[in-house]
């Protein structure tokens, strides 16, 4: 109890099993620095958020009122509005915060959660038509990806081509906060009437969505989602982000916060068109060459990685996207970069070899990242995450020398949480024969084994 009076718990930023432990008075103070809020006189200088002069049942009531008029009736405990907390990044030096709206329960979050999941599906058709646009012109137009497999059959490719050129990484600097609301309804707009069109819609069951097509249904049923009833939801849920602080309501009037059901997906949709209209550009003006270097191109969220672009990505990235959008470049050498969990370099022979990539191992702290093998969690179960990350290093790791780095460290990790040695031994002898990982490396299944566990 004596915790809780003089400190804040919260889970730490990339390490969500690492609880942090913070003095109150210093939390507060970041979370008014993030808002640039005045507690004495009541006032905010930010320009994304600004101080709402109104009641929260005011706000429940219009929103709710808003919810309703679009079809979806608003439950008992979702009428309130959200809070904002911060997590600290203690990777960051300075030590900084990540603001997240608390969004759970809201009257936005199921309008959100809609949106989150018709978009999710117009993603999936805008992603078959570039793939369709790709196989006609070779030019790749779709830039989004979800995992690294993407990047992996992208090396893979290139390596038996003999492409090997460059790769280039850059970063979004708070993506989510510096998105403007009128840019947001813009894209996803213009998205959405090359998906939908006056033929398609969407069904909603039980937060089930689907395809449909609108010939065959009642528009007017309260469950059919057309394209336009779409843009209001959109529009409802970018317009009334309000939080509070404190006894202080604010509304975010630029960008879309962490915490939102459908922020990931109005992020990237947004970023796709506009990255999706210089790609046409540039092939209905014959600028082959440019199309040529942004081809190989992946996107997650807000990391962007280019192949065999040298360079060009940095001079082009203000005409892809707007003012408000800083886009970095991360790696300093065209040579090598770390792309999601995999480094990348190019060796002596013009190739790509990746490697595991962890920025966790670099924090100044340690990090848990495994369930002790007396916790809650079934000991199977803690045994077949060890499994599930072997086959993620063999995936991940060209060289068996850095295969084996990687798997001594990661035994180091589980043991320290009581995992037995006897057993992972023969957890991983079975998975480097039955997964033929030794194959791969082109080495005795022995030799694999001796060199980790002996």
């Amino acid at each position: 109890e004596s915790l809780h009076n003089d400190f804040v718990i919260t889970i730490t930023d990339k390490a969500a099993q690492n609880f942090s432990f913070i003095c109150k008075k210093y939390y507060l103070n970041q979370v008014y620095n993030e808002l640039n809020f005045d507690i004495d006189t009541n006032m905010c200088t930010s320009n994304t958020y600004e101080i709402v002069n109104t009641s929260v049942r005011d706000i429940v009531d219009m929103t709710s009122d808003a919810s309703r008029y679009l079809g979806y009736n608003v439950n008992a405990d979702m009428l309130c509005i959200p809070s904002i907390y911060i997590i600290p990044k203690f990777h960051k030096k300075p030590v900084s915060f990540r603001s997240i709206i608390a969004s759970r329960h809201c009257t936005t979050k199921h309008v959100s959660r809609i949106v989150g999941k018709c978009l999710s599906l117009i993603q999936k058709r805008r992603e078959a038509y570039c793939k369709q646009i790709e196989i006609n012109t070779g030019y790749n137009l779709y830039w989004i990806i979800n995992n690294n497999e993407y990047v992996l059959n992208t090396i893979h490719s290139l390596n038996k081509k003999n492409k090997v050129k460059s790769v280039d990484t850059f970063d979004f600097t708070t993506l989510y906060t510096n998105l403007e609301h009128n840019d947001i309804i813009e894209n996803i707009s213009e998205i959405l009437d090359k998906c939908m069109s006056d033929a398609y819609g969407f069904t909603v069951n039980d937060m089930d969505v689907r395809w449909i097509n609108l010939d065959e249904h009642n528009i007017n049923d309260s469950n059919i989602i057309t394209c336009n009833k779409l843009k209001d939801m959109v529009r409802f849920v970018v317009n009334n982000t309000y939080f509070t602080c404190g006894n202080s309501i604010f509304r975010q009037r630029i960008g879309i916060p962490m915490g939102t059901s459908c922020a990931p997906q109005l992020a990237d949709l947004s970023l796709h068109n506009m990255e999706y209209k210089y790609m046409m550009d540039a092939m209905k003006n014959k600028r082959y060459d440019v199309c040529r270097k942004l081809s190989v191109t992946h996107r997650y969220i807000d990391d962007v990685t280019n192949f065999n672009g040298k360079g060009f990505l940095e001079k082009a990235k203000t005409d892809i996207y707007p003012p408000s959008l800083t886009l970095l470049k991360v790696n300093d050498a065209p040579s090598k970069a770390d792309v999601l969990d995999l480094t990348i370099h190019i060796d002596e022979n013009r190739k790509f070899v990746t490697k595991t990539y962890d920025k966790r191992r670099s924090f100044p702290f340690k990090v848990t990242n495994f369930p002790h093998i007396h916790s809650n969690v079934p000991e199977h179960l803690c045994y077949s995450v060890y499994c599930g990350q072997v086959i993620r290093h063999s995936k991940l790791n060209d060289k068996v020398e850095d295969f084996c780095h990687n798997i001594k460290l990661l035994n180091k990790t589980v043991m320290e949480r009581g995992y037995n040695r006897r057993i992972l031994l023969q957890k991983f002898r079975t998975l480097v024969k039955s997964s033929k990982i030794h194959i791969k490396y082109m080495c005795s299944a022995t030799r694999i084994i001796s060199s980790i566990f002996n």
